[in-house]
């Protein structure tokens, strides 16, 4: 296990790490993550201070193939199919491997597993002239 300190002014992109027996498969080790987001070290929140866990309920699987097919073309808008939830400075919260998520824009201090097998659903990083 380490830990890291992130601090980017746009979100990370939607991506999911595997699970520790999805992981075992190509001999590496799953991922679960932690976040949490320091008072005292955040004075700007970035243009996204908000985290998106997981595709909302009424999401098809059709639907989330639909925004694959589309990552080469560019951005396939993948989180609009997901929840975004606000960061309050001074929490944080527990992402367990298997969980696609895309990390908002607050620094944030990242205690993980120590492994990097992922998968990434999101072909751009958001900037803020995007919409």
């Amino acid at each position: 296990m380490y830990s890291k300190f992130f601090d980017y002014s746009v979100p990370l992109f939607h991506h999911v790490h595997l699970t520790f027996d999805k992981a075992a498969l190509v001999e590496r080790l799953g991922k679960p993550e932690c976040y949490y987001y320091p008072p005292q070290l955040n004075n700007y929140p970035g243009t996204m201070p908000a985290t998106y866990f997981g595709f909302s309920p009424e999401v098809t699987p059709e639907e989330v193939k639909e925004r694959l097919r589309m990552y080469e073309m560019g951005d396939n808008r993948i989180t609009e199919l997901s929840r975004a939830f606000r960061i309050q400075l001074g929490t944080g919260w527990y992402t367990p491997a298997g969980v696609i998520h895309a990390p908002g824009s607050y620094l944030t201090y990242e205690p993980q597993w120590n492994s990097d097998v992922n998968s990434v659903y999101d072909p751009v990083r958001y900037t803020t002239n995007s919409s």
